[in-house]
């Protein structure tokens, strides 16, 4: 059962630190010392910081901070936004005990809904040695287009967004 994807509100930061956190000691525990990690959580995740990067998607056509639930449990999020090299996909997480549930192919599928007829495509920044998200990323039509915009994100990845369906 794949879960409901809806947009996230205030109300949903605390969740979303959670399963940033989790998903961030999970993913990159071989990659990043422990500090880093928690360094990194602690100023990109903070409450206050969470808190205005959803206030900023709300209401806009080129901004979404999508949350995925189930049982009303949010298990996973998703940030897409402008970006200095044009749409970005800024984040995707999803709790460690999801992974391989279909709760990042909802998350994109839900913002590929809103995306159609308004980007032809987006960017994603990745981990080269995240193979997880690497492997993720793939499945779901990302392909390597170049370096990434930073050493925590080292290659970075299009996905072209599918055209809506053509109406009789």
């Amino acid at each position: 059962m794949l879960p409901s994807v809806r947009d996230a509100t205030q109300s949903d930061v605390e969740a979303i630190g959670r399963v940033a956190h989790a998903s961030w000691t999970d993913t990159y525990r071989d990659i990043f010392e422990p500090a880093f990690i928690e360094a990194f959580i602690a100023e990109h995740y903070a409450h206050d910081a969470l808190a205005s990067a959803v206030e900023r998607s709300a209401d806009r056509d080129d901004a979404h901070f999508l949350v995925a639930e189930r049982d009303g449990v949010v298990i996973a999020f998703a940030q897409y936004g402008p970006g200095p090299r044009g749409p970005e996909l800024l984040r995707i997480y999803a709790d460690p005990t999801q992974y391989g549930s279909g709760v990042g192919r909802a998350l994109l599928g839900e913002l590929h809904r809103r995306l159609a007829g308004r980007v032809d495509s987006y960017l994603v920044d990745v981990h080269s040695r995240n193979d997880r998200g690497r492997e993720f990323y793939e499945r779901n039509g990302f392909m390597v287009v170049g370096g990434g915009a930073a050493p925590d994100c080292d290659l970075t990845m299009r996905r072209t967004v599918d055209p809506p369906p053509a109406s009789d």
